[in-house]
């Protein structure tokens, strides 16, 4: 067998796709049209080397292929030259790459030792990726067998198409800082989902001692702080107690506990708000944030210093090469202590997951969210955000984070195209919903994104609750249970709410996008598809939202409702019409063009953009989840709420004992059967917190039907 054979067989594993993932899709144009121009040859053939003739330049292959091919010109990676002669090679001879029975790709990773490994990528970077394989969850490694072996990884965003030829065959389709170590992972990651037993993870040498000693003190310090603050109750803080919150929080910084030192920060904040009595202070939610946060300490000394628990400095946005997106709408929102932000939501096809982008501003910063969806950008190429509703989002050279939130970094281009009917994977059974981010401390920070497309059998009746205000939808599923919706009233989600009760019940086959709020789902945007219409699909464009109308009657204003209006609330103005966008991306009502057939699309409803005329009611807050269960448990959470609140006394754990032994008398074993002082009724307020998040997930998400 003759090198020619060899190389010939690993040239034929390549396709386009893994062309552009070696060089570009350009640089692969050109070879092509070099081909009609060129006529390589083969100028000399050795036991492991090859040699071809393109033009001026002389190639150079080995049985490894085109990643460790040379060429004499000076581009330095894989350049035309070297596309050009593979092309080539394929195309004179064919049928050589078939006479020899080469080891297939996949077999070849299989056979790969960690020694191999190690010689090929050194050992810190087998290190690395052994390390990384470890944490690396099932579903966040996929393989997909075809013309060649495709790994892909979700955290970094990159696919690497595996052709022969050992580690260098291994090719990313982004630039990766120290690729060595992903494709090092990748392999471990291949062979560990097919039985391989890899080599035993190597401990290196703990923590530097210093930054140890400080994390130790860290966590020492906010237990006690924690069991002080309810030692005392939330009901009767101080200044003093404000100062160690904010202090405990530089603290955790320092010492690289980047979650713990964000949820101090949160606690800082709501400590101040209960001093100086603000309209939005709410003990029981800094009771419940510092049970959170007494849980994540607890389990960072017992489980040690696990990623998921330590946190990151920041999100990490991440190359992620080229994207193809669904855009299915937008939200505009503000948050009790005055943060205010504008999402737009998206949908991966090829990963059938939710992807997000956000531009959030701080309190005191002036910033109309609903302003933001008609205001330039996020990337090249989109007029604004309104652009992306309804439309086949490309985006190019996009960095997004493990989470799937996109940048809005200016390197990134965005392609708009009409929207045909795309695959949404809408739920029909409520109970398949998957549940919002859980509360515990121990769940990944990488959760998917708490969004889902529903495909209801019936759409009920929208109903304002005076007293409550807010605005309730119930929608049954192919199985008759119901699950209802809540919309709470703010400025931003005003003429959301006043378009619904104006809007007729849409029925089948409308989806709803909803975000799975911990509380309850909150609608999005009705998408309704169309069927195919004579139309010359145009790209999308902006939409101008119309003015906000008056609040609706028996909406009860933010400021009297005890929160405060925003200073960039929309002003009374006339009525507008919902922002509908169909599937070509031109706003309903307008005129199709003849030129062309279309083929079936979306009408895209964003309800957050646009009002119908009419009456209709706002709601602002919102029934919490305790209150809508009772029980045992209901009972046990008010008094915990209660001795935090009044501060921790005499007879508190004789009482505490009783209480739980009433609960483990009914089947709660999650509870331990004893608890010690404070901290005792930290542990206690966080478990039980857990417990009524699966009972509100059920009676508040999904009901049996009659």
């Amino acid at each position: 067998m003759t090198v020619r054979v060899e190389v010939i067989a690993v040239l034929e594993r390549y396709d386009d796709a893994a062309w552009s993932a070696l060089a570009s899709r350009g640089l692969l144009r050109r070879a092509r049209k070099d081909l009609e121009r060129l006529t390589p040859e083969v100028v000399a053939e050795g036991p492991d080397m090859l040699e071809v003739v393109v033009g001026d330049a002389t190639v150079s292959f080995g049985p490894a292929g085109p990643p460790a091919a040379r060429c004499t010109c000076p581009a330095g990676a894989t350049c035309q030259h070297v596309i050009t002669a593979a092309l080539w090679l394929v195309a004179a001879d064919p049928a050589a790459g078939g006479e020899v029975q080469s080891v297939s790709p996949g077999d070849e990773l299989l056979r790969m030792s960690a020694g191999e490994l190690r010689a090929a990528a050194g050992a810190a970077a087998y290190r690395w990726a052994r390390e990384f394989v470890e944490e690396l969850p099932a579903d966040r490694f996929r393989v997909v067998e075809g013309h060649h072996l495709v790994l892909s990884l979700t955290s970094p965003r990159v696919s690497f198409h595996v052709t022969g030829g050992g580690l260098a065959g291994v090719v990313a389709d982004v630039k990766l800082p120290n690729v060595e170590r992903y494709q090092v992972a990748v392999v471990l990651a291949y062979q560990r989902a097919n039985g391989v037993e890899l080599e035993p993870v190597r401990t290196r040498a703990g923590l530097d001692g210093a930054l140890a000693a400080r994390r130790a003190a860290v966590r020492e310090a906010v237990e006690r702080l924690a069991c002080d603050t309810v030692q005392v109750g939330v009901a009767h803080l101080s200044e003093s107690l404000r100062q160690r919150y904010e202090t405990l929080a530089v603290s955790a910084q320092g010492a690289e506990y980047y979650r713990l030192a964000s949820m101090l920060r949160g606690l800082t904040g709501e400590v101040e708000r209960v001093l100086t009595r603000s309209a939005r202070a709410d003990e029981q939610a800094l009771l419940e944030q510092l049970a959170t946060t007494y849980a994540l300490v607890t389990a960072l000394g017992t489980l040690g210093d696990l990623p998921r628990l330590v946190g990151t400095a920041r999100g990490r946005f991440e190359a992620s090469g080229r994207l193809e997106l669904v855009g299915l709408g937008a939200v505009p929102w503000r948050t009790a202590s005055g943060h205010a932000g504008l999402t737009v939501v998206l949908w991966s096809e090829s990963e059938q997951q939710f992807v997000t982008w956000t531009d959030s501003r701080p309190p005191g910063v002036p910033f109309d969210p609903r302003a933001r969806y008609t205001a330039p950008g996020p990337w090249s190429g989109v007029l604004n955000p309104a652009a992306l509703t309804g439309a086949r989002v490309t985006l190019l050279n996009a960095r997004i984070t493990p989470s799937g939130r996109l940048s809005g970094t200016e390197a990134t281009h965005a392609t708009c195209t009409p929207l045909t009917t795309p695959n949404l994977r809408p739920i029909t059974r409520w109970s398949d919903l998957p549940s919002p981010h859980p509360i515990t401390p121990l769940a990944d920070p990488d959760h998917p994104r708490p969004y889902a497309v529903l495909a209801p059998t019936t759409y009920g009746t929208p109903h304002f609750d005076q007293a409550h205000q807010h605005l309730t939808w119930p929608l049954t599923d192919t199985q008759g249970a119901t699950l209802t919706l809540h919309l709470p009233y703010t400025p931003e989600s005003h003429q959301a709410i006043t378009h619904l009760e104006s809007l007729p019940p849409p029925t089948p086959p409308t989806l709803l996008l909803v975000h799975l709020h911990p509380q309850s789902p909150q609608p999005i945007t009705l998408i309704t598809p169309t069927p195919p219409a004579a139309d010359a699909a145009q790209p999308p464009e902006a939409r101008d939202p119309k003015p906000a109308a008056q609040p609706p009657v028996g909406a009860v204003p933010p400021a009297a409702s005890g929160h405060p209006a925003s200073a960039d609330a929309e002003s009374p103005g006339a009525a507008g019409r919902a922002a509908v966008v169909d599937g070509g991306g031109r706003p309903a009502g307008t005129a199709p063009s003849a030129d062309a057939e279309s083929p079936g699309g979306m009408a895209i409803v964003s309800l957050h953009f646009g009002v119908v005329e009419g009456g209709g009611r706002a709601v602002v807050g919102g029934v919490s989840a305790v209150e809508q269960v009772g029980g045992v448990v209901v009972g046990f959470w008010e008094w915990l709420v209660g001795v935090g609140e009044r501060g921790v006394g005499v007879g508190f754990e004789g009482e505490l004992g009783r209480r739980v032994a009433g609960l483990r008398g009914v089947g709660l074993g999650v509870y331990p059967a004893e608890g010690v002082g404070a901290a005792g009724l930290l542990r206690a307020l966080y478990l039980t917190m857990r417990v009524l998040r699966e009972v509100q997930n059920v009676q508040d998400g999904v009901v049996g039907g009659d």
